[in-house]
């Protein structure tokens, strides 16, 4: 009896390692409406500046081919955002603030998702994370915390929305001037973003998938 024990539970660890080994990660784009954008101010007014284009990967387990999006599945995020990429509606303003991020040594802005907890809430289809992840900005790289509030539409897009407060200084930015030092930059700013996975992502991962 004890040896069919055994063995039942030696065949038991084996299916658990087979179906482990099974399992894969895809990898999912995001839409191209997903956006990106910094707003700040200054001694003189408020700015903001949009990023026309980024990178924004999201890998998850494959089994959010079969079920419906949730946080458990998801593996990894990762934004980059090419600094030059960053429009702000001034040309003059623009120069200075590629130059204030070091746009020609450090081309990108990154962040990658590190760990999340899930924070629950009574709002239908919609989860809040409290994220921890690593934030390189003019090649410094600091652990960021921030809320992310995730929600499945009705057309099962998931949509993913953030806010993060900097200071420019703490990633060895000195905030840009203008105007022979007229207009000084505020040292705080906020990052906020919008990402939407739409379902036409997860048909051509399932695609993927089965090649």
């Amino acid at each position: 009896m004890m040896r069919k024990y055994v063995t039942g539970l030696t065949l038991a660890a084996l299916f658990a390692a087979a179906g482990a080994v099974k399992a894969q990660t895809i990898r999912l784009s995001v839409g191209p409406e997903s956006k990106l954008w910094v707003e700040g101010g200054s001694n003189l007014h408020e700015w903001s500046c949009k990023a026309s284009s980024m990178d924004a990967q999201v890998e998850a387990d494959e089994a959010i081919l079969k079920t419906a999006p949730t946080p458990a599945l998801l593996k990894k995020v990762q934004i980059k955002v090419p600094v030059r990429e960053l429009k702000c509606g001034s040309g003059k303003m623009e120069s200075n603030l590629y130059k204030a991020l070091k746009a020609d040594d450090v081309p990108q802005i990154s962040y990658i998702l590190g760990t999340f907890d899930v924070v629950p809430t009574d709002i239908a289809d919609s989860v809040t994370l409290k994220t921890v992840g690593a934030l390189t900005i003019a090649g410094t790289e600091k652990s960021v915390n921030m809320t992310v509030t995730t929600k499945r539409l009705a057309d099962g897009t998931l949509r993913a929305t953030g806010e993060l407060p900097l200071l420019m200084t703490d990633f060895g930015v000195k905030p840009p001037t203008a105007l022979l030092g007229t207009l000084r930059t505020k040292n705080e700013v906020t990052v906020k973003f919008e990402l939407l996975v739409g379902p036409q992502a997860v048909s051509a991962a399932a695609t993927g998938a089965l090649r």
